[in-house]
């Protein structure tokens, strides 16, 4: 699997993960006795014999099947955490704006995604303790294919984007780690869905999303959960806002056997 993720983006990302699996690996999972998890056991994740995700074969009726599904915007899809360019919407974007998979956001705007990933899901020189960080280091050290959004300075667009997520375990149980960066520059607005919709079996979702908001830009932020009923939902958001930036944000959890979701926003300016 390291020579695999290791083909995926530049070469700074490898040195990364490495950081990352290695503060994971020295902390574990968190257990009861961990102050910041001590009102939920992870008892599902110790015993749940979860592996690398694999393969599944969901089309555009499946997708529609749920109403989240239906949604009319520019959407970027993944199945079992793998890009899904054939679910996947092409409409035309403002000049420099970008909606697609991580990987191929560093062809274009690699100067971006190295200067704010990574940066804003840490709570390095912040208030909070490593333990916090436990579930943002793993996603880290399974960082491959994730999604990318990139609104430039003073553009509004007029369809919202839906970052979608499908999982179907039918194989056995996995573990996936998706990963969003969503940036808009000075000014910019937006509408996300980012949505985690399962399909059948037990399986993990270790979900990590970083979004930064420029001087006055204007993001509604929707996290949609409704996972199968065996399954293990973790997610961190991270939010960084400059001055006079404006969020709105929301989550809906509707399904998991045990779902958390720690959300994180940091104020640079009034």
């Amino acid at each position: 699997i390291k020579g695999l993720l290791d083909s995926l983006g530049p070469a700074s990302l490898a040195s990364m993960r490495e950081a990352a699996r290695a503060r994971f690996e020295r902390l574990g999972l968190p257990s009861t006795k961990d102050e910041e998890f001590k009102y939920v056991s992870f008892r599902a994740l110790e015993e749940g014999h979860f592996g690398l995700p694999y393969g599944a074969i969901i089309d555009r009726h499946q997708v529609a099947e749920h109403p989240i599904g239906k949604l009319d915007a520019i959407t970027i899809a993944f199945i079992n955490g793998q890009y899904a360019p054939e679910l996947s919407s092409d409409q035309l974007l403002p000049e420099g704006a970008f909606v697609g998979p991580l990987v191929d956001g560093f062809l274009s705007h690699s100067a971006v995604i190295i200067e704010h990933l990574g940066k804003i899901a840490t709570l390095e020189g912040r208030l909070g303790a490593t333990n916090d960080e436990r579930f943002t280091d793993l996603n880290t050290a399974f960082l491959g294919e994730g999604a990318f959004v990139y609104i430039p300075r003073g553009i509004s667009l007029e369809l919202p984007i839906h970052i979608l997520w499908m999982s179907e375990a039918k194989h056995g149980p996995f573990a996936s780690h998706p990963r969003s960066l969503i940036v808009l520059e000075d000014g910019a607005t937006a509408k996300v869905f980012e949505s985690f919709i399962g399909r059948a079996g037990i399986y993990f979702t270790n979900a990590l999303s970083e979004l930064r908001l420029g001087s006055g830009a204007n993001l509604e932020h929707i996290k949609f959960q409704d996972e199968t009923g065996d399954s293990v939902h973790v997610s961190n958001v991270a939010y960084h806002q400059e001055a006079n930036s404006v969020l709105t944000s929301t989550n809906v959890n509707l399904g998991g056997k045990l779902v958390r979701n720690d959300l994180n926003v940091w104020l640079n300016g009034e």
